[in-house]
């Protein structure tokens, strides 16, 4: 899966709250929640959420004054760096759940990335594939 560049995570979801001043909902997951655009399903229906590797950004602080709605701490478990590509896959643990980022190899460098590190995903609101219902 992290070989391609559609790679991704498919996450147990439940509708845990509307906003509809803001614009958003609240989806629960094991090990955490994510705001997304405002959904139409009932509150506590359950969904599948897609997250693209290459719409995750890391971070070794937590990002102040930003736009992003989604900034959750995560454990780095494996970097998967192929000798010939200029990119690297990063396995992140947020509580049981795994999700991928996809970064540069330059990135790895330069935030100093290792595995067991505890680091930060950040994840615009706006780029959740949209909810698919559960299997």
């Amino acid at each position: 899966l992290a070989a391609r560049r559609d790679a991704g995570a498919l996450l147990p979801c439940r509708i845990a709250a509307h906003d509809h001043a803001r614009g958003l909902t609240r989806l629960d997951f094991p090990g955490g929640s994510f705001a997304v655009p405002l959904r139409a399903e009932p509150l506590g229906s359950q969904a599948r959420i897609r997250l693209r590797a290459r719409d995750v950004a890391v971070a070794t602080e937590p990002p102040r004054g930003i736009s992003t709605q989604n900034v959750l701490a995560a454990q780095l478990v494996s970097v998967d760096a192929k000798a010939d590509a200029p990119e690297v896959f990063l396995q992140l643990a947020l509580g049981p759940s795994i999700i991928l980022a996809r970064v540069t190899r330059d990135s790895i460098a330069r935030l100093g990335l290792r595995p067991g590190q505890s680091i930060w995903a950040v994840i615009k609101a706006v780029t959740f594939d949209h909810a698919m219902p559960p299997p």
